[in-house]
């Protein structure tokens, strides 16, 4: 029963996430005034970054601009494919979009 209603709500919130309308929101690549802050602070050097539950890219494609070599990584298959189609727009090589459930990724050290 619990399994039973864990993918049903799986299945509404990947629902909505893969509506048009909430693709668009989350496809505008600005980050907001806090994360500019926290990144100020905390992202001094340049070097990898990992965003889990990427979305669209709105972190993941302005961190690349400006020179971190990020990975994205979302369970939602239009948002990823939304992703990877702005990347190529802006033509960023230092971004990779992975679809994929972030809780089953094994990365090699």
């Amino acid at each position: 029963m619990v399994i039973q209603k864990q993918k049903y709500v799986e299945e509404i919130v990947n629902e909505f996430f893969s509506s048009s309308n909430v693709i668009s929101f989350y496809s505008k690549c600005k980050l907001r005034k806090s994360e500019k802050k926290l990144f100020k602070k905390y992202l001094r050097e340049r070097g990898n970054v990992l965003d889990l539950f990427c979305g669209a890219g709105r972190v993941a494609i302005p961190l690349a601009k400006i020179g971190f070599d990020v990975i994205g990584v979302d369970n939602n298959r239009e948002m990823i494919k939304k992703a990877r189609n702005m990347k190529r727009e802006f033509n960023i090589k230092n971004l990779k979009f992975i679809y994929a459930d972030a809780s089953r990724i094994i990365f090699k050290a």
